[in-house]
């Protein structure tokens, strides 16, 4: 079951628990760094859940992972786009549809993809910006330096009361088939139902053999990016945050990109 950090439309500061940590070895940075980095939050009541992440494609259109929408009414959601905190600032935005790859199964999580459409347009500026996403045939070699995006806790004056800022953790891509055999291994010895392979439409990262860097709770959809803006994964599943064995899988954004392209002009 998913866990989430409560965030109150009224008080500004997110709750901060140990349990709360999202990117975890990683290190502040600034929402101008990365503009298209998008807050996907889940209406309960009046409060409201910091639930996913995405990344801003259009003026009108977000690139996220399929498993953050088990609720299927677009009201559910909201989207805080140009702010570096997770609770205020920024724009937000009402989403509009939910377009989930048809082909999606949550046992297995592959084809692990979706767009969401935003209710009002997105107006750019420093802050708000959009990302690229690579060709089909777009290939990263192993060990290539890449970035995955989200929350993380700041102590800032006070460490007894951290806030949540963006942050970034820096990690490597990792050869497909070393991923694809580590959790080959994993599944034989726990014979679960719900075991995962690794496919051709998914990428590993992690920082192999040490581990410490990754993005842990409500990360589902956070943006793996190269470079300052082409966003190369989604991030959708991992046997654990920041283990230094089995690596983070992420959805392989250019096996999808003839999908995206189609589903956001």
């Amino acid at each position: 079951m998913r866990a989430y950090i409560l965030l109150s439309l009224i008080i500004s500061t997110a709750i901060a628990a140990p349990s709360s940590r999202l990117v975890i070895g990683g290190e502040n940075t600034s929402i101008e760094k990365y503009p298209f980095f998008a807050n996907i939050q889940l209406r309960l009541f009046q409060l409201l859940l910091l639930h996913c992440a995405g990344s801003l494609l259009t003026p009108d259109a977000v690139l996220t992972a399929a498993q953050c929408f088990s609720l299927k009414n677009p009201s559910s959601y909201r989207l805080r786009l140009g702010s570096p905190m997770a609770s205020y600032g920024g724009d937000s935005h009402d989403v509009s549809e939910i377009i989930i790859h048809e082909e999606f199964d949550e046992g297995s999580l592959a084809h692990d993809v979706a767009i969401l459409r935003l209710a009002s347009s997105a107006q750019e500026s420093a802050t708000i910006g959009y990302a690229r996403i690579p060709s089909r045939s777009y290939s990263l070699p192993d060990d290539t330096a890449v970035s995955v995006v989200n929350f993380g806790q700041y102590a800032g004056l006070d460490p007894s009361f951290p806030v949540i800022v963006i942050h970034k953790a820096e990690v490597f891509t990792i050869n497909q088939q070393t991923c694809a055999d580590r959790y080959a291994v994993l599944n034989n010895q726990t014979g679960s139902d719900t075991s995962r392979d690794v496919t051709e439409g998914m990428i590993c990262s992690g920082v192999l053999d040490v581990g410490g860097q990754d993005v842990c709770m409500s990360g589902e959809g956070s943006p793996l990016v190269y470079g300052e803006d082409i966003v190369v994964g989604v991030t959708s599943w991992v046997h654990r945050c920041g283990d230094a064995h089995y690596p983070r899988v992420n959805t392989r954004v250019a096996a999808y990109s003839d999908w995206i392209v189609g589903k956001v002009v």
